[in-house]
């Protein structure tokens, strides 16, 4: 069986079901198709005003059969004097010039007016063809009025409305005759419009939204296709010889048919769906290569530090990226053991984060877009957070505390998206400690923050210091601005030492953290707590949040550093996730957004059972593995 038949199939069956489901009848049709609306059905160029507001009562009255009985034979274009309702055509610029016509003929003309459009593929399904004189012209604004115009439009309701059925003719199933103004049979103008109908380009443009949707959906069936046969190769011993020939045999057909003959490779070698992701939102420019099922090839990295005391700017991180970005690239490829033929879509942080440094992964995966001929894929950075901690520790439904250097929020999954609950109101948690160690002349390697946590461990003394929650909301400006007054004195006067500074400031805001998510849980009614992001890694704020989860009976879930931290793994995974369901970026749209909110992303991949069903993971982090290589 070839690849087009099976996707044929899938269509027709898609086809059949949406058309039973919106009660369409074929052959002579049901006057309830003028009645209830496909559900599929857009409606463009409504008439204004009066024709919309028939009621109930007068469609009964126009169409007064159930159904047009087999026994009456549909009249031709020729054969039929008049329109009457459940009259056949054979396409809508049949049932036009009839209608033109006729209208020619009693004395009228007609305008082509409500077009309906079906939402599955966007193809034509209803017109509405109209008096010229339906409604009523609109109030003649100008100051001085030269000369009367001439009245064209009298509130005329005479029309009929054609709609296409699933035996592909087109049917008037709604028809009014009475005029509300005289005619002249014979000399009544000619119809401009159908001088031009069937327009060329408008038919040219249908068709070609029909073909790009029908392209989409066959690229869907596709990949669903490729990963189903994944697992069938996976479970190939239990299968009869049989299934196995065929199974191999359509497989080849996927694959191979549809690569370039100078890519030829054998179906083994396109095991697993994979990715290459490029993380660059701050001073860390990360690759990874991931596959769908988890199993991360490789995840290099490189940090811009600059001296203690000093922070990173973004000209200077965007030009340490530059300098990284392809030796990291090449990196990555060597670990993963891979070739770029082998790589089925491109991810890159879009943002939140610095511009200059998102920039340079925007500019890098356009370049290897274009040059190994890859989709693109852009990425919510918080959001290959969440979804990178859920694969790592296997949590399916908690609440995320997600703190890093730019970012302190606290969300949950609802309906479609990552909602946030609360938030820093000024800046974030991250930037907090990373300014402080700056006041302390602490190093940035690895980094500030990290460095902070190790003083903090030998801090004997407690000192008060500001605390600010409102509601599920934080602040943190307020507290570094006091600790950035005092230090300097609190040192001189040996009041503390910077440990106990470290100690204090760590414990009051991790306290501020542990506060609002616990209200979070309660809010949403969660139990189980993901912490992601930079500060994800202390130990500190994990042991307090463990604590606070085991009093509510739940679970703590927390990573390491390698998954923490910025890692371009996130990136390629999360982008891998939209990928599978037909989400793709197209070039000209693939740029950066500093303030790209967590709540923007439609998680499409959440709550869908079919990845879950070919990819064999039952719960996000049981296949979960890096190469050592």
């Amino acid at each position: 069986m070839k690849v087009i038949e099976i996707v044929d199939v899938v269509f027709a069956v898609d086809f059949i079901v949406d058309n039973d489901a919106n009660g369409d009848i074929a052959g002579n049709v049901a006057v309830d198709i003028a009645m209830a609306r496909d559900e599929n059905e857009i409606i463009e160029n409504s008439v204004e005003g009066e024709f919309e507001q028939y009621d109930h009562k007068m469609d009964k009255e126009s169409l007064a059969i159930d159904m047009i009985p087999d026994a009456v034979p549909a009249m031709s274009m020729v054969a039929a004097d008049e329109p009457y309702m459940g009259q056949e055509f054979d396409s809508e610029a049949s049932a036009h010039a009839f209608y033109n016509a006729y209208a020619t003929r009693i004395g009228f003309v007609i305008r082509v007016s409500k077009l309906s459009r079906s939402r599955r593929d966007g193809s034509a399904i209803g017109r509405a063809l109209v008096c010229n004189k339906e409604g009523f012209r609109m109030p003649d604004k100008r100051e001085k009025i030269v000369r009367q115009r001439a009245e064209t439009r009298v509130g005329c309701r005479a029309m009929i409305l054609v709609r296409k059925v699933t035996s592909g003719k087109w049917v008037v199933t709604k028809l009014v005759k009475e005029h509300t103004h005289s005619l002249t049979p014979g000399k009544a103008r000619r119809d401009c419009i159908y001088d031009q109908y069937p327009n060329e380009h408008d038919k040219i443009r249908e068709l070609s939204q029909q073909l790009a949707m029908e392209k989409k959906r066959a690229a869907t069936y596709k990949r669903h296709l490729e990963l189903i046969f994944d697992q069938i190769e996976e479970h190939n011993e239990s299968l009869s010889k049989k299934i196995q020939h065929i199974a191999h045999s359509l497989l080849t057909v996927i694959f191979i048919s549809q690569l370039p003959a100078s890519h030829s490779r054998s179906p083994q070698k396109m095991k697993r769906m994979i990715a290459l992701g490029f993380e660059g939102s701050a001073n860390k420019i990360g690759v990874g290569v991931v596959t769908l099922d988890g199993t991360i090839l490789s995840n290099p990295r490189h940090t811009y530090i600059t001296p203690p005391g000093q922070g990173f700017l973004p000209r200077e991180t965007a030009q340490h990226h530059l300098q990284h970005v392809l030796p990291i690239v090449k990196s990555a490829l060597e670990t993963a053991k891979i070739t770029p033929d082998e790589i089925d879509c491109l991810c890159y942080t879009k943002g939140p984060g610095m511009g200059a440094p998102l920039q340079v992964s925007a500019v890098v995966i356009r370049v290897l877009s274009q040059l190994w001929k890859k989709p693109i894929v852009a990425v919510n950075h918080c959001v290959a957070h969440i979804e990178m901690g859920r694969i790592v520790t296997g949590a399916d439904d908690p609440v995320v505390l997600y703190v890093s250097g730019g970012n302190t929020q606290v969300i949950a999954y609802s309906e479609g998206r990552y909602r946030i609950f609360g938030e820093t109101i000024d800046i974030a948690v991250g930037n907090c400690l990373d300014r402080f160690a700056r006041v302390l002349q602490l190093s940035n390697d690895p980094a500030p923050g990290y460095n902070i946590e190790q003083l903090a461990k030998k801090g004997e003394q407690f000192i008060d210091l500001p605390y600010v929650v409102k509601g599920m909301d934080v602040s943190f400006s307020g507290i570094l601005s006091f600790i950035e007054a005092t230090t300097e004195e609190k040192l001189k006067n040996n009041e503390c030492t910077p440990a106990d500074l470290c100690y204090s400031l760590q414990e009051t805001v991790f306290a501020m953290l542990v506060e609002i998510t616990e209200r979070a849980m309660a809010h949403c009614d969660k139990k189980d707590i993901l912490i992601v992001g930079g500060v994800g890694c202390n130990e500190r704020l994990q042991e307090m949040m463990r604590i606070m989860c085991s009093e509510r009976g739940g679970m703590l879930y927390a990573t390491d550093d390698r998954y923490c931290i910025d890692n371009g793994a996130m990136i390629a995974y999360t982008g891998l996730l939209a990928f599978a369901y037909g989400e793709t970026t197209p070039l000209e749209e693939s740029t950066f957004t500093q303030r790209f909110r967590t709540d923007e992303v439609h998680a499409i991949w959440r709550d869908k059972k079919e990845l879950a069903s070919v990819t064999g993971i039952d719960e996000p982090g049981d296949k979960i593995e890096e190469n050592q290589g």
